[in-house]
């Protein structure tokens, strides 16, 4: 079993950030209003919501 878990965790796409990361990111963008500047710097995916 602790093998199917190694496996997982390798093959993992989504990096967690840190709150640091968070914060920053969101205080960036509440100074510059640029969406794409904000997810290219701190490498944050665009989601799509239905």
């Amino acid at each position: 079993m602790v093998i199917v878990t190694d496996v997982k965790q390798k093959n993992m796409r989504y990096l967690p950030h840190e709150l640091t990361t968070k914060i920053n990111s969101v205080k960036l963008y509440r100074q510059t209003k640029d969406i794409d500047f904000v997810q290219s710097r701190y490498q944050i995916s665009n989601t799509k919501l239905p």
